[in-house]
């Protein structure tokens, strides 16, 4: 158990430090189908294999969107940096 705990926090370290403190994707297969949380909406589809796939369905402006929600995050996480550095 401590060595799945250890493991599961050397992988959030690690995805923080590539992304920034920014939501992790929420997704899981099931039945075939691949299933994306967002906000508080859920979506599928049997079509999607992984996120990007979700991600790449989209709509052009519903990509920006994330991208722009994404992009002001690290923004904001930058800020914070160089005013208060680690």
């Amino acid at each position: 158990m401590a060595a799945t705990l250890a493991r599961h926090e050397a992988q959030e370290r690690e995805r923080v430090d590539r992304y920034g403190e920014v939501r992790p994707p929420i997704s899981t297969d099931f039945q075939d189908y691949k299933i994306v949380a967002v906000g508080n909406t859920i979506h599928w589809s049997k079509n999607w294999k992984t996120f990007p796939d979700f991600l790449q369905a989209r709509e052009p402006a519903q990509r920006a969107d994330v991208g722009d929600r994404v992009a002001g995050q690290a923004e904001e996480r930058q800020a914070r940096e160089i005013l208060n550095p680690p």
